[in-house]
């Protein structure tokens, strides 16, 4: 499970990076940029950012499937002991009330011979 959550987090450290690289070279020049600093980035890079994105953000989508998985299977464990705590409690219950039951037919025929 520790791992599950290591990459997890290198997975999000990755899509975030990739989201501020991208909208570092998305940046629209003004004309003055454009004559200081020379010509824009290359529409290659842009896609190469966003594939990047799309594929940490698959894959954080995958990571998240994967956590559900493993809370569903935890859950099943906790609902299991759950049900048979209360499997033990309705039993002892019942031997209780058997016994009670019990106490009151034996009562129940002494009445009976007196009578």
């Amino acid at each position: 499970m520790s791992t599950l959550l290591q990459r997890l987090d290198a997975e999000i450290a990755v899509f975030t990076d990739s989201f501020a690289n991208l909208v570092k070279a998305s940046r629209v020049d003004t004309p003055d940029d454009i004559t200081t600093k020379g010509a824009r980035v290359a529409g290659d890079l842009l896609e190469v950012l966003a594939e990047k994105m799309l594929l940490s953000g698959q894959n954080l989508i995958s990571m998240i499937a994967e956590l559900k998985q493993n809370a569903v299977v935890s859950n099943f464990a906790l609902l299991n002991q759950n049900i048979a705590q209360q499997d033990a409690t309705h039993h002892k219950t019942s031997e209780a009330l058997q016994a009670q039951l019990a106490s009151l037919q034996h009562q129940l025929r002494q009445v009976s011979k007196r009578a």
